[in-house]
């Protein structure tokens, strides 16, 4: 950009600089995360947290959930890995990183089927989430938590951000904090209240 027609005052001087320097900033502060033209969800719970903008699984991603243990679970007997449908779950895309690289959050969906054929992945105080990152041209499962709320959260490890699940029950509230360790998420806190 030249500085001497920014600051000609036939092109209104000052203002004109001043919007300029504020794009500059912005693009270097926030040019390396796609996600800024809206905020991602970042919190999902069993109830009462709709996801915002719910996605259908790619089929890269499905075919990794279709080799999961928690899922092969509800397989009906005489039934098919590949017959597990991508309308068992719901996902949300999110940035664990600094890169316009979309990861997965996903977890059950409600289904209209009754009984609903994966209704084993619902238990009376806790869903399974799975949270997926792209590595080539899949996904790879880096954390499975049964809780009923997960948080990404702002802080991060080996670049990318910490995960806090949480469940409570009669007695207690738990937390568990996750961290990546550069292959998956590992659990680094428990934490537990009691009731009071």
């Amino acid at each position: 950009m030249n500085l001497a027609l920014v600051l000609c005052p036939r092109t209104g001087g000052r203002y004109f600089l001043l919007a300029s320097i504020l794009t500059i900033l912005a693009s270097a502060h926030f040019g390396a995360m796609a996600d800024v033209a809206w905020p991602e969800q970042v919190m999902f719970a069993m109830e009462g947290v709709r996801v915002s903008r719910p996605i259908d699984l790619p089929d890269n991603a499905l075919r990794v959930m279709r080799k999961n243990t928690t899922v092969l679970s509800c397989l009906e007997q005489g039934k098919s890995p590949d017959d597990i449908p991508g309308t068992w779950f719901v996902a949300s895309e999110i940035h664990l990183r600094t890169s316009n690289q979309f990861n997965l959050v996903v977890m059950p969906r409600q289904t209209s089927e009754s009984p609903s054929a994966n209704r084993c992945l619902f238990h009376a105080h806790s869903i399974p989430f799975w949270i997926l990152i792209k590595r080539g041209t899949g996904y790879t499962i880096v954390l499975e938590a049964n809780v009923q709320v997960l948080r990404v959260l702002r802080t991060t490890s080996h670049e990318y951000r910490n995960i806090e699940t949480t469940s409570s029950n009669l007695n207690e509230d738990t937390k568990w904090l996750y961290q990546f360790d550069g292959h998956k998420y590992a659990l680094k806190k428990k934490t537990s209240t009691p009731w009071r």
